[in-house]
């Protein structure tokens, strides 16, 4: 908003709600994520690098809060460390169970099968192509040596009539024919070998395709803080995507936090409900601005049915990812259950039998 008297503009962090000093705003300490506005307090913990005034030499973007989470970062990365360990290894159980691995395998055989099938082919159609030459170059060098004996008989008996230029007719007009034979021998070969080329090149394309659709649909299958199905809710159907959202996709499974809370906005941006499988497990994201965004983001992207993994971030260690999990909750649920995510333990608690008590009572 502005104030026409002053003409003074008012700035918020569309991540903590903080406001942004002009000073900070005109010195380039803030960026704009898409249509958000991130200050200097959240851009540190994004990963991103403050800027420095260069007249003092010194940091303008720290504040109170900013040393402050400075002071608790050994605290958070141990908790952090903590539950990525705990997921990967009830990931890991997940993974043996449903034996992800075997159908990867059973896939990467079919491909070395059929690279070995062409391999093959083209060994053998290199060896008949060397024999047919051989064949062909030996019956002329024999038919050769026949002649010249025929031609020097030929010769000897010369005025005298003799069948043996009929005899050498005949016999090189059945060398020609042989040749012939085995020329079409030798195209057929080839055009069989091309066709069979053609088809394993194209079960590698679809073979290919299913690799990373499989990919894909293992990040999909990641659980959500909470995951529906553990309150008797189906979980949602997983999709294949366009290229542009599919490479968004795999964006999801990237180290850094940054590029995790990129895809999550471009997903979340593209209203496409075929996203919701695959950004849904975000909510479990080591990083609570993914976190946040993905609770925020989904009542534009999904139905009542991601209620349940909205009721279980209501217990979510950060206050602002709890916080964006309610306001998620009353634009999906149409109920008004009262919930204080800066409230102690006890009273959340209280509050959050209320919404999973309603949530049975759907089922």
């Amino acid at each position: 908003m502005s104030m026409t008297s002053e003409q003074v503009e008012l700035r918020f962090c569309d991540l903590c709600g903080r406001s942004i000093p002009d000073r900070e705003f005109e010195q380039g300490l803030t960026r704009r994520a898409g249509e958000k506005l991130v200050g200097a307090c959240c851009l540190a913990p994004l990963g991103a690098t403050p800027a420095v005034d260069r007249a003092s030499g010194a940091s303008t973007a720290p504040t109170k809060a900013g040393e402050l989470s400075r002071q608790l970062l050994p605290v958070a990365f141990a908790l952090v460390t903590a539950t990525v360990l705990g997921a990967a290894w009830w990931l890991d159980a997940r993974a043996r169970a449903r034996d992800p691995g075997t159908r990867l395998a059973e896939l990467e055989g079919r491909i070395s099968g059929m690279q070995r099938v062409i391999d093959d082919a083209s060994s053998k159609a290199a060896l008949e192509r060397s024999a047919v030459q051989t064949q062909v170059l030996a019956a002329i060098d024999a038919e050769a040596k026949a002649r010249q004996a025929d031609v020097a008989a030929l010769r000897e008996a010369m005025p005298k009539p003799d069948s043996s230029v009929a005899e050498l007719r005949g016999a090189l007009e059945r060398l020609s024919a042989s040749l012939t034979d085995l020329s079409a021998r030798q195209g057929l070969v080839e055009a069989g070998l091309a066709t069979h080329g053609a088809t394993l090149q194209r079960e590698l394309a679809v073979v290919a395709r299913s690799l990373v659709d499989l990919r894909r649909a293992s990040i999909a299958a990641v659980p959500a803080a909470g995951p529906a199905a553990s309150d008797g809710a189906a979980a949602p159907k997983v999709e294949a995507l366009p290229d542009k959202l599919g490479k968004r996709v795999d964006e999801l499974a990237a180290d850094n936090a940054g590029t995790r809370w990129e895809a999550v906005d471009e997903l979340l941006r593209s209203g496409d409900k075929r996203v919701v499988p695959y950004i849904l497990p975000r909510l479990s994201d080591s990083d609570p601005f993914v976190r946040r965004l993905v609770a925020e983001g989904l009542p534009k992207v999904a139905d009542v049915e991601v209620c349940g993994a909205l009721i279980e971030a209501l217990a979510d260690r950060e206050s602002i990812v709890r916080e964006a999990a309610h306001k998620a909750l009353l634009a999906l649920s149409g109920q008004r259950f009262p919930f204080d995510p800066e409230g102690s333990d006890t009273a959340r608690g209280a509050q959050v039998e209320k919404w999973k008590s309603w949530w049975k009572s759907r089922a």
